[in-house]
């Protein structure tokens, strides 16, 4: 595990889901150096509207959080932490399957 650094930045999706119409996810870029070299990822938190993603993105910016990644290959990394702020850290997994689609 490392120390990672949010930065600034602030993307939104509007990811379908089963239990509600569907989800707005804010994901907010973090750094991180593993090895000697630095690389970067993606936070993903539920959001209620564009407004309250931008505040996420300038509340947080700068706040260390902790990661793991896979030393065989730094650039893959998971931030550690559940909640931030009250509000969940979602399934950075799930969300980047969502993310991709949408982009096809």
């Amino acid at each position: 595990m490392v120390m990672a650094t949010i930065e600034w930045g602030v993307e939104t999706h509007l990811i379908p889901t089963r239990r509600y119409n569907a989800l707005l996810v804010c994901l907010l870029p973090y750094s991180y150096c593993a090895n000697g070299s630095y690389f970067a990822g993606k936070l993903a938190l539920e959001a209620e509207d564009d407004a309250e993603a931008r505040q996420f993105g300038a509340r947080l910016k700068g706040r260390n959080i902790m990661v793991r990644y896979d030393p065989a290959r730094p650039e893959i990394s998971i931030p550690t932490e559940s909640n931030l702020d009250g509000h969940p850290v979602l399934e950075p997994s799930a969300v980047t399957k969502w993310v991709r689609r949408a982009a096809n």
